[in-house]
C-alpha cells in the first residue's frame, strides 16, 4: 500500500500542476484526493490495508472529477506541447 500511495500522491500533483495550480495548493489538494488514484491504481485488488470506503471513494472520485473538469485549461486533450510524432508515412 505504501508505494501504491506514494505513486497516487505523485501523479495527483502533476494533475493538479497541469492545471495550472500553484505547488502550495496542489499539496494541499493532493492529501484530500491522492485515495482517488490509488484507488485506480490497485484496480479492485487489495493488499494490506485499505482505509477508505467504497462511498468515500466515489464521493472523492466525484469532487476530483469535477476540479478537473472546471478548472482544465482549453488544451484539455494535449498531454505535452510536443509535436505529434510523424509515422513516417506521406
Amino acid at each position: 500500500m505504501k508505494k501504491t500511495e506514494e505513486t497516487a500522491r505523485e501523479l495527483c500533483r502533476l494533475d493538479l500542476l497541469r492545471m495550472g495550480l500553484p505547488e502550495n495548493e496542489a499539496r494541499t489538494l493532493v492529501e484530500r484526493f491522492w485515495p482517488v488514484l490509488a484507488n485506480e491504481i490497485r484496480q479492485g485488488i487489495v493488499v494490506g490495508e485499505w482505509p477508505f470506503t467504497e462511498a468515500e471513494i466515489q464521493s472523492l472520485s466525484r469532487e476530483y472529477q469535477a476540479l478537473l473538469n472546471r478548472r482544465l485549461p482549453a488544451r484539455e486533450h494535449q498531454v505535452s506541447d510536443l509535436p505529434a510524432p510523424t509515422t513516417g508515412e506521406a
